[in-house]
């Protein structure tokens, strides 16, 4: 910019400046925009470069909004001056009290000029006190921004001052750009050769931030000076907004340096937000929001997170998480997020006046008939009080008001108990901010307040303000409170409670659990004592221990039927008491309950009424009060909690649930995966997750919380309503896969941190051996449940299934599923080096927490399991529709009209087929087959062999004889089905060995001889034996049988030679081998082997009667000990799961059979119990040995397969999804129905009870037959076309099953055959095509053409000798006709 133009400009931009001091508003106008004229001219000047050309856009925006402000100004200067409305003591004019106020000018020290304090700010401060005492009055020093500066405190003591000067940056992290603290003034004229320079000596061209350096210390400016604004032409430009940024700056950097990080971030965003919103800011002000980023990232660093998860949080989930945060009432931003986290949260200066929350919680009609109001903190304190948010958070002092839930108020009430018991854990305190040095909440004169509440998954944020509901006149809270009325925590906490679950203080019940899962993040879990399983002993026991060790916190409640009698002993119904104590005194077992109402006393054993000594001793060991007693206090004997009480509300301590080799709480690592569940009731389409476990040193328990993430409040309610069907009850289902990897795990793939390549599970049923869960599967409504297993030592592959039932709202959810192991976590590479900079700015999780955690060779870890794995993947989506595509199982004539799919293979490849079948009760399979070439029975020069004669081909009426290869799921299963090259046992049939000779791991069986005295002997097989296992697994079976086999008294022998219960059955086999009582034999097509050995049982002579007792309490017991040992034999892993049952068997049998008659079944019994939980613990601790994994197939051929998935009866419709996946490329298509674009001729008959049949696999095409052979004695239909047309045909067996049962036939459809025949003279016949042998499935002939006018015979044949009615189906595609033949 030229020097004259730049002089100019300059000389009107001071006369601007003094005629607006002197409020000639007009003439500065007019001044301004004439400095903007010259400013614009500069601008075409080619030698200016881009920075200056940026700064001189900059200065002209400043003025621009200068001239705008003059210009409002003038309007309402000249609206007043027309109404006559000026002051008379005042000669200037006052636009605050007009429509421009809020730009009005305001004279300070110094000249500058800005807006007073905003009245609207100022009404809002205070209660809305009926009285007038104190409700509207604005706290001294907080009505205007440069006031709130003023009054905060700041230490005289600054350790940094020696070395730092106050125009220092904010934050001085490393690594990171400073904020410089001035304005620039306006650019000066470029000289060429040389760089221009501001006032302060910084030459431009350098980035905004290079000039910020630490001064000498001779020119280093006191502590207590204030930072001065820019002089010059930027002095007189400067809005007032400016000079509060830089009195914030001066501040922050104070606070920062006293370690007061959040009050420092918090004035500094206030003046960011404020100069945001004014648009008057000075030129380095984009640079605050990149220091205010860095302090965030400070304040996080010392203040790590506390429910964090130990894993690092992916884009996506993290996407999924923000989401979740959303809710129907209120945004639940993320407690640690940079962008919107508590760090980011302005909690010391959100506003002008007191802060107030625009969704605080409604009142309810009871509060508002009793006079209630929303008063803030000023209006409700009392003079002489010493207010404070947790003074000694005693359990006694929480007092339910005229509402509340008394759930969430026994939560409370067993958090502040166990705070005062542990005053180092903090579990209230916690989770209250602002807090101070120390960690204790303090009390915010703004009236701002954040609780800390692990809700959707992540811990968030819950902000409320300081109106509570309060009598104006009393004064009394008319809410949750605590009896001292200077103790304001619990009617916080239950503020933000309320404004979670809905927004009003007439919200719904929960359970404590669910309360304490969000406070504190402990396990939630609960028991029913009503249960049969239910072993008081045991539980007693279990509560106790932990409960005084502080591991747990529980509530106990009474049903909501309640009997009267029960009533009438002082309870409530359908209510919850909080558990404050537990005591045992010699035999007897007591709790100390609260009722959270503080009244309705508990009149029954050991209650106030009971005078008894004994009574009188046990209120004594527990230091019960009259006055404690008066505020719902009581002990009750454990054994009438049972009695009266149906259900337990329990939180386990998750420090509290691993400990060291010395004995003492480790805290737990923790991995959680966040996913979305899509309504389905299929295991194959239900979210999966994979927990690996490597080299793990011993049996572990795990643990794994499923927390559904809410975000329509009403669920909050409908969640605990036993009646309301929209709700979805949720499950965990964890699996043992381990011995089953997938097909791409065969082929090398390794876990990564965001790919998971571990088999996926279509059912239960997917293996030869059906797998069962190794937790205790129950669904749940509630929002938040645990689910506990035992992980086996050694190395382990873990699936685990979310479940659902049906409920009638079938809308998606999100869901986290948090796992707590005492393994390390094992930290997996990367898909990708890094995730980028744009997502890493966005959010602190993924940018620094656990990016390097863990052990990379050994520990845990858990991911989510994709729907595919392979490289090449397609998914189709079918139905079975009712009359047309419903054809049930393999063996069904009706086999044929499933929805059929071809697979084209370009190069040999590994395959995996994975069926889901949704909203149907039925069974379902998948099948692939390699169909047999039809073309061998085609007619015509070669060409015809290269071309398909129907549009259906390779579509597949019979199961188990269409192919030449033919593969399968292991079983029908319900929901999904799945074949894959790494099941091995999938393959039924391979006709050419195009698999070659199958090896995978032999099966073995024992055929055990059992023996009694005075019975005949009997047999059993045990079969799928590892030889891993023991002759007690043998044992258990034969107790399965319902045999009374003593572990004590039994003997096993082979050939004569006993053996222990501990001797493995390979040893069992390598004996009998040397005795030579082996047995060897294969399957009819070598792809198997099976070795089977003969054991003796004899049992003692006990057993028989002990077989025969059946008395009602014996069978019961019975029962449970057989159910107990199927359990066993499923799943022996679980010792944790199977001790309580087996202890509760053994004291049931010693308190229900004391007859006489029963020693025996009682000894027995007890003997078993004990044996089985010595065996089950021997199992669960020992080391997983290496086995051999199922052997992969070879690649299957290159070529068209037939994919049919079908369900086990037919017509009965539903819909499906299939997942196709392959190693190699692939294209899918689906098969036209049979028939498609053909005529179809239908022609009905009986079979013929003829005995005599030809071998039809001698039977060729072009084969001679003679007119007189008897097999032409069975029915024929006779076939002519007129013109050249391609054949094909179907029989259907019209068997009447009821008709069938009444004559005493078989249910079996009997075995039929097609064969079709050209009439060559009067004596002889052709054999043209024939289905094939004899088959009970669907029987059909192969497409041939038929030539024109020439008759044709097709022979409708039975193996058996039948009479049932038949249907064949002919399709042509010219015009046919076909009859009966006499």
């Amino acid at each position: 910019m030229p020097s004259s133009s730049f002089a100019e400009a300059s000389m009107w931009m001071q006369n601007a400046v003094h005629l607006d001091t002197d409020r000639k508003y007009v003439e500065a106008e007019e001044c301004y925009t004439k400095a903007i004229f010259l400013f614009r001219q500069a601008l075409s000047d080619p030698k200016m470069t881009d920075t200056e050309r940026q700064k001189l856009m900059n200065y002209m925006s400043d003025v621009a909004k200068r001239i705008q402000r003059l210009r409002v100004l003038n309007r309402t200067s000249q609206e007043a001056h027309d109404a006559g409305q000026r002051s008379a003591h005042s000669s200037e004019p006052n636009p605050s009290t007009g429509s421009g106020g809020r730009y009005a000018p305001y004279i300070q020290a110094g000249g500058h000029s800005s807006p007073p304090a905003s009245g609207a700010a100022a009404k809002a401060l205070g209660a809305r006190n009926c009285d007038g005492e104190g409700g509207n009055r604005t706290p001294e020093g907080i009505g205007d921004d440069l006031g709130m500066l003023d009054a905060i405190h700041i230490s005289e003591i600054d350790p940094f001052q020696a070395s730092s000067s106050c125009r220092s940056s904010a934050s001085s992290l490393k690594g990171k750009r400073t904020l410089p603290v001035t304005s620039p003034p306006p650019p000066r004229p470029a000289v060429p050769g040389k760089s221009a320079e501001r006032d302060d000596g910084v030459k431009d061209g350098k980035k905004p931030g290079d000039s910020l350096v630490t001064p000498p210390a001779s020119t280093t400016p006191a502590p207590s000076a204030r930072l001065q604004p820019p002089l010059g032409v930027a002095a007189h430009c400067a809005p007032r907004t400016s000079e509060m940024v830089y009195k914030a700056i001066e501040i922050a950097i104070q606070l920062s340096r006293q370690g007061e990080l959040k009050r420092a971030v918090d004035v500094l965003q206030h003046a960011y937000m404020r100069g945001s919103r004014e648009r008057n800011n000075p030129g380095n002000f984009k640079e605050i929001a990149e220091t205010l980023k860095l302090m965030r990232q400070k304040y996080y660093a010392k203040h790590p997170p506390r429910f964090l998860q130990d894993n690092p949080i992916l884009p996506s989930e993290m996407e999924l998480l923000r989401k979740s945060g959303i809710t129907s009432t209120i945004l639940l931003p993320l407690w640690d997020d940079v962008q919107e986290g508590y760090g980011a949260e302005n909690i010391f200066m959100p506003c002008e006046g007191v802060w107030e929350d625009a969704f605080t919680p409604k009142l309810c009609p009871k509060q508002i008939s009793s006079g209630a109001v929303l008063m803030h903190f000023s209006g409700y304190r009392q003079t002489g009080l010493d207010y404070t948010i947790v003074r000694d958070a005693d359990p006694l002092h929480i007092r339910q008001s005229v509402v509340g839930d008394c759930s969430l108020v026994c939560s409370l009430m067993i958090c502040a108990s166990y705070q005062k018991r542990f005053p180092n854990a903090k579990i209230i305190s916690n989770v209250i901010y602002p807090q101070d040095s120390d960690g204790n909440p303090i009390l915010n004169p703004k009236g701002k307040y954040c609780v800390k509440m692990l809700i959707n998954g992540i811990t968030r944020i819950v902000t409320v303000d300081d109106r509570l509901p309060v009598n104006p006149r009393s004064r009394r809270f008319l809410c949750t409170s605590s009896t001292d009325p200077s103790e304001l925590w619990v009617s916080i906490m239950e503020k933000a409670f309320v404004k979670v679950c809905g927004g009003s203080y007439n919200f719904p019940g929960s359970v404590s659990y669910a309360d304490l899962y969000k406070l504190s993040g402990w396990l939630p879990d609960s028991t029913a004592f009503d249960k049969p399983e239910f072993d008081r002993e045991f539980q007693w026991l279990r509560l106790y221990q932990n409960f005084k060790a502080g591991a747990l916190l529980f509530t106990v409640s009474t049903p909501v039927d309640m009997p009267a009698a029960n009533q009438a002993l002082g309870l409530a119904a359908g209510h919850a008491y909080a558990v404050l104590d537990m005591q045992e005194m010699g035999k007897e077992r007591v709790m100390l309950l609260r009722n959270p109402w503080g009244k309705q006393e508990w009149n029954g054993k050991y209650g106030r009424r009971d005078t008894s000594e004994e009574s009188v001793a046990v209120r004594a060991a527990f230091d019960l009060k009259r006055t404690e007693e008066d505020m719902g206090v009581f002990c009750i004997a454990y054994d009438d909690v049972v009695r009266y009480f149906d259900n337990c509300s329990l939180s386990w301590n998750p420090y509290m649930l691993f400990r060291t080799p010395e004995g003492q709480p480790r805290r737990p690592v923790r991995i959680a995966c966040h996913g979305t569940f899509d309504y389905t009731l299929s295991t194959a389409l239900s979210p999966q997750l994979h927990i690996g476990v490597v080299e793990a040193p011993k049996r572990t328990r795990m643990h794994l919380i499923l927390s559904r993430h809410v975000t329509d409040v009403s669920e909050f309610g409908r969640q605990y309503d036993r009646d309301d069907d929209t709700t979805p009850y949720l499950a965990l289902k964890v699996y043992d896969v381990t011995d089953y990897p997938s097909v791409a795990q065969h082929l090398g793939g390794k876990c990564l941190l965001e790919m998971c390549y571990c088999r996926r599970l279509a059912s239960n049923s997917d293996f030869k051996n059906s797998i069962e869960p190794l937790n205790d599967v129950i669904y749940r409504a509630s929002s938040a449940r645990t689910f506990s297993f035992d992980c086996p030592a050694g190395s382990s592959n873990l699936v685990v299934v979310v479940s659902r039932t049906a409920s009638k709202l079938r809308q998606s959810f999100n869901f986290t599923v948090t796992l707590h192991t005492e393994l390390e976590q094992m930290r997996l590479q990367r898909l990708q080096g890094s995730y980028g900079n744009g997502v890493e700015a966005q959010n602190s999780l993924l940018a620094s927490a656990n990016a390097n955690a863990g052990n990379p060779d050994a520990g845990v870890y858990m991911h989510m399991i994709p729907a595919s794995s392979l490289r090449f993947t397609t998914r189709l989506s079918g139905e079975w529709v009712k009359g047309k595509s419903c054809g049930g199982r393999t063996d069904a004539a009706t086999y044929v009209f499933n929805p059929q799919y071809r697979l084209h293979l370009d190069q040999p490849s590994h395959v995996s087929l994975r069926l889901a079948v949704t909203e149907c009760g039925v069974p379902c399979s998948i099948q692939m087959i390699k169909p047999m070439p039809s073309s061998k029975y085609a007619n015509g020069d070669s060409g015809s062999a290269k071309r398909a004669l129907v549009e259906f081909d390779g579509r597949v009426g019979n199961g188990a004889r269409a192919g030449e290869l033919v593969l399968e799921s292991a079983r029908y299963a319900f929901g999904g089905a799945a074949l894959d090259s790494a099941l091995p046992f999938c393959v039924c049939y391979d006709r050419y060995r195009a698999l070659g000779k199958l090896q995978w791991r032999e099966s073995k069986k024992v055929l055990v001889n059992v023996n009694a005295p005075n019975r005949k002997p009997e047999s059993l097989i045990v079969y799928n034996v590892e030889d891993t296992d023991t002759v007690a697994m043998l044992l258990l079976s034969v107790v399965k049988k319902g045999y009374a086999a003593s572990p004590r008294a039994s003997r096993f022998t082979v050939n004569g030679k006993a053996v222990t219960l501990e001797t493995s059955i390979a040893s069992l086999f390598e004996l009998a081998s040397s005795l030579h009582g082996a047995l060897l034999a294969s399957g009819g097509d070598g792809a198997t082997t099976a070795k089977s050995v003969t054991v003796d049982l004899a049992l003692d002579e006990k057993a028989t009667s002990i077989e025969s007792a059946s008395t009602p309490s014996v069978k019961k017991l019975k029962e449970t000990m057989i159910d107990i040992v199927s359990d066993v034999l499923k799943c022996s892993s679980q010792f944790s799961s199977y001790v309580p049952r087996l202890t509760h068997l053994a004291r049931q049998a010693n308190s229900a059979l004391t007859r006489a008659g029963d020693e025996d079944v009682r000894a027995y019994i007890v003997e078993l119990a004990a044996y089985l939980g010595d065996y089950v613990r021997r199992c669960a601790s020992a080391v997983r040995p290496a086995r051999t994994p199922q052997t992969l197939l070879p690649l299957l051929p290159a070529g068209d397969y037939t994919i049919i998935p079908s369900l086990w009866e037919k017509g009965t419709p539903g819909n499906f999804e299939l997942t196709v996946e392959t190693s190699q490329p692939h294209k899918t298509s689906e098969i036209p129905r049979e028939g498609h674009n053909m005529q179809e001729t239908l022609v009905r008959g009986a079979f013929r009870p003829v005995t005599t049949h030809v071998n039809t696999s001698l039977m060729k095409p072009k084969a001679m037959l003679s007119m007189k052979d008897p097999f032409f004695e069975n029915s024929k239909v006779q076939v002519l076309c007129p013109a050249c047309s391609v054949f094909v045909c179907r029989l259907f067996v019209l068997m009447d099953v009821v008709d069938a049962e009444t004559k005493g036939q078989p249910y079996k459809a009997p075995s039929t055959n097609l064969s079709l025949f050209r009439v060559c003279d009067a004596s002889s016949m052709e054999l043209v095509c024939s289905s094939g042998e004899f088959s009970h499935g669907g029987v059909s002939t192969p497409p041939v053409e038929l030539e024109a006018k020439t008759p044709y015979l097709l022979v409708v044949s039975a193996r058996e000798s039948v009479t049932d009615k038949f249907l064949v189906r002919i399709y042509t595609s010219g015009c046919c006709t076909a009859q009966l033949a006499n």
